[in-house]
């Protein structure tokens, strides 16, 4: 899910998901799900990771 690179910090990484896209239909059609996960998740997931490496440039810009 994530793995740790510098400084003790880490680059989080989309798990897949435990069951399949359909599984949830009819509540939820599966071109939906998979859309969600694709899409919205790996944007938050993204976003963390550009948030994080940002914040590391600030810890190294402090230290110095």
């Amino acid at each position: 899910m994530s793995s740790f690179s510098t400084r003790g910090m880490f680059t989080a990484k989309l798990p897949d998901l435990p069951y399949d896209y359909g599984a949830l239909q009819p509540a939820i059609s599966g071109q939906i799900m998979e859309l969600h996960h694709k899409k919205h998740h790996q944007a938050y997931i993204n976003n963390y990771n550009a948030a994080m490496e940002q914040y590391k440039e600030v810890q190294l810009y402090k230290e110095c």
